[in-house]
């Protein structure tokens, strides 16, 4: 019994270091508005909390010069100090000021792509869980830079059901269409826009020969968003969807949709048909078919041969263009069985 009094004792003697340590400030601590940016990161995987809200409230008033260091010093932190960070990040990101959410977004898209996979994963969590924010701010900067920007609202011809008999009725088709012409303000920067719209979006880019974007910057947009569609103003238009998953064993492509009103519409195609030949040129792939249709021009009339249900048959046609419309200009023509 008489060790009870000193067990007491040796325990409050314990929490009241722990009060100190952790809540307590350290008479022999700097100010934090005087430490550098470096040393307020260091701060924030310090055993003191009281000392890490002092660096994280200083950290807060720093945003503009401190996100270029994070994007740097998150890659090396330590796993308390990296979670410390990709807080701070998001609270830049969801911040009022345009040019701290832009850097601070930017720098997220960058680490959701970084090597070390926790970092990409956690960073890209922070991204997808403000995609609404995200989709209104991309819109809010395309717009004022010269971006013409329209919703449409196609139809497509649906697929016959299992037992082959026809299908009437139309399918929706939701699309977002964005023209860039001369007045673009955004460059190849700006391209990073689109890929901050809802990813489940269907974007059509079109471009006008006088856009002031080159070809490498399409190229970067599409490894941020590989389902785009790019048009230029003298490419024709067909009518179609592809399904790129779906191959057949003898080569050719299986459309996936057909637009309503569209060429392919007026001369007979539709969903599912295969098709084998573009012009007398065999198409074996996808990337076939967008090679020969990209040396037509809208008016030129093409003979298409198409496999539906074993029979082959062929389709003379007109190409459209759903350049700045969205929606093909059309010419009725007719499909008749191979003789």
């Amino acid at each position: 019994m008489d060790r009870w009094p000193w067990r007491w004792l040796g325990l409050v003697i314990v929490l009241t270091s722990i009060v100190l340590i952790v809540f307590v400030p350290d008479p022999t601590a700097q100010e934090p508005s005087l430490l550098s940016n470096r040393q307020l990161l260091d701060q924030l995987g310090s055993p003191r909390e009281v000392v890490r809200d002092a660096a994280t409230g200083e950290l807060l008033t720093r945003a503009k010069s401190i996100i270029p260091t994070l994007a740097t010093a998150i890659v090396d932190a330590d796993d308390v100090r990296r979670e410390a960070m990709l807080w701070l990040l998001q609270e830049f990101f969801l911040s009022s000021d345009p040019v701290v959410c832009e850097a601070a977004e930017s720098t997220l898209e960058e680490l959701s792509r970084h090597p070390l996979r926790i970092l990409a994963k956690n960073s890209q969590s922070i991204l997808d869980a403000n995609a609404n924010l995200r989709h209104a701010r991309a819109l809010s900067y395309l717009i004022p830079l010269g971006a013409h920007v329209r919703d449409l609202d196609q139809t497509a011809e649906s697929q016959a059901n299992p037992r082959g008999a026809a299908v009437e009725s139309q399918l929706p088709l939701q699309a977002r269409m964005i023209v860039f012409d001369s007045r673009w303000l955004g460059g190849d920067d700006g391209l990073k826009y689109l890929a901050r719209i809802y990813p489940f979006d269907s974007l059509a880019l079109h471009l006008t020969d006088d856009a002031p974007i080159s070809e490498a910057g399409i190229r970067q947009l599409r490894t941020r968003r590989s389902r785009i569609s790019v048009r230029h103003e003298q490419e024709s238009c067909l009518g179609v969807l592809v399904d790129e998953r779906q191959h057949s064993q003898g080569g050719g492509v299986r459309f996936s949709q057909v637009v309503a009103n569209s060429p392919a519409a007026h001369a007979g195609l539709r969903r599912g048909d295969l098709l084998i030949s573009f012009n007398g040129q065999t198409v074996r792939s996808f990337t076939d078919l967008q090679d020969y249709a990209s040396n037509c021009h809208p008016g030129d009339r093409i003979t298409l041969r198409f496999v539906r249900r074993g029979a082959v048959y062929r389709a003379k046609l007109p190409l459209g263009s759903d350049f700045r419309t969205g929606v093909c200009n059309c010419v009725a023509s007719g499909a008749t069985p191979k003789p």
